[in-house]
C-alpha cells in the first residue's frame, strides 16, 4: 500500500498539536451546529448557517457555490426539523430549487440543472434518462420529490455515517500521536460507480468512431487519453474490449493500464486483463501499477 506522510511536526516545547478527527465525528459536529441554528425555526445567523451547510454538502461530495447554498438554506422547511431527517430536508430544498415550473416533479433538463448548481460534472441526456428510468417508481417519465430524495440519498449519502470500531494495534487500543511524524497505510475496498457514471454502448461506439476518424496517430492517442484519464465515466469489460480491438499491435499493455481505473469493478478488470495479456505482461503491469493493482483487480 502507498504510504502517506500526513504531517511533519517539529518536536520540542513549542511543538504544535495535531488533532485527528474522524469523518463520523466531523459529521456529528456539523449536524449539531446546524440543528442548534435551525431547530427553533428561525435562522439567526445566516452566514454561519451557510458555512455549516457548505461543510456538510462538501462531506456529501457536493460543491455548490455560496450563493447556491444560501438559496438552499432559505428554501429549507424548518417545521418539525429533526437531526435524523436533516439531510432529507436539504435534498428536498434542492428539489424545490430545480423544480422551476412548480410541477412537483423534475424532468431530465431539471435533473441536469441540479447537477450543475451542485457543482458536479455535466450530465448528458442519456445519463439523466437512465437515472429517471431507475428511480421513477410510478413510471411517470419524471422524478417526483420522494424519488429525487431517494436518488440523492443513494448516490451521495456515503460520508462516514456508520461509526467504525476503534483501531487496535497488537490487541490494544491505538491512540493517534499528538506530535511528531505520522505515517499511515490506507486500505479500502474500491467503491463501485453509481449507475449514472457507467457509460453506454452508444457512447463507446461514438468514441471509437471519433478515434478512427482522427487525422494522425497522435490525435487518436489524445482522444483515447482524454476519454480514459481521470474520467467520470466507467466501462464494462465488453465496452473496454471494443477499445482494445482498435489499439495498435504491441500497445496492449499500455492500453489496458489506462483502461483499468475506469472499469466498474474488479471482476470486469480481471476479465479484461485475462482476455488480452499474457502472464508475463500481467507481472509487468503489476510492477508498473504498484499498490493500485490490488485495489483495481481485487485480491488477485
Amino acid at each position: 500500500m502507498k504510504v502517506l506522510n500526513l504531517q511533519q511536526i517539529d518536536k520540542g516545547a513549542d511543538a504544535k498539536k495535531m488533532k485527528i478527527v474522524s469523518v463520523t465525528e466531523e459529521w456529528k459536529v456539523i449536524c449539531k451546529e446546524i440543528m442548534d441554528e435551525l431547530e427553533d425555526g428561525v435562522i439567526d445567523d445566516p452566514d454561519q448557517c451557510i458555512a455549516d451547510l457548505s461543510s456538510m454538502l462538501l462531506m456529501l461530495r457536493l460543491h455548490p457555490i455560496a450563493q447556491t447554498v444560501e438559496k438552499i438554506m432559505w428554501a429549507l422547511d424548518l417545521d418539525d426539523l429533526k437531526e435524523e431527517t436533516l439531510v432529507d430536508t436539504i435534498f428536498r430544498s434542492i428539489f424545490a430549487m430545480v423544480d422551476t415550473d412548480d410541477s412537483k416533479c423534475v424532468d431530465k433538463g431539471e435533473l441536469k440543472r441540479a447537477m450543475h448548481i451542485l457543482g458536479l460534472h455535466t450530465m448528458t441526456d442519456e445519463q439523466a434518462e437512465r437515472i429517471i428510468k431507475e428511480f421513477d417508481v410510478d413510471n411517470s417519465g419524471t422524478i417526483e420529490e420522494d424519488e429525487f430524495v431517494a436518488w440523492m440519498s443513494n448516490t451521495y449519502c456515503r460520508p462516514g455515517e456508520v461509526d467504525k470500531p476503534p483501531v487496535k494495534l497488537n490487541g490494544e487500543l491505538w491512540t493517534p500521536p499528538q506530535e511528531g511524524l505520522l505515517i499511515v497505510d490506507f486500505k479500502a475496498d474500491r467503491m463501485p460507480p453509481s449507475q449514472s457514471e457507467i457509460g453506454t454502448d452508444e457512447g463507446v461506439l461514438r468514441l471509437i468512431e471519433n478515434i478512427n476518424h482522427a487525422a494522425t496517430p497522435s490525435e487518436r492517442q489524445k482522444l483515447f487519453d482524454k476519454a480514459t484519464s481521470n474520467s467520470d465515466i466507467f466501462m464494462t469489460a465488453a465496452q473496454a474490449q471494443k477499445l482494445m480491438d482498435i489499439c495498435p499491435a504491441g500497445e496492449e499493455l499500455d492500453t489496458i493500464t489506462k483502461l483499468l481505473p475506469q472499469m466498474i469493478d474488479a471482476q470486469q478488470s480481471c476479465q479484461l486483463v485475462d482476455g488480452n495479456l499474457t502472464i508475463n505482461q500481467i507481472i509487468c503491469m503489476k510492477k508498473k501499477m504498484g499498490p493500485a493493482f490490488t485495489v483495481i483487480m481485487g485480491n488477485r
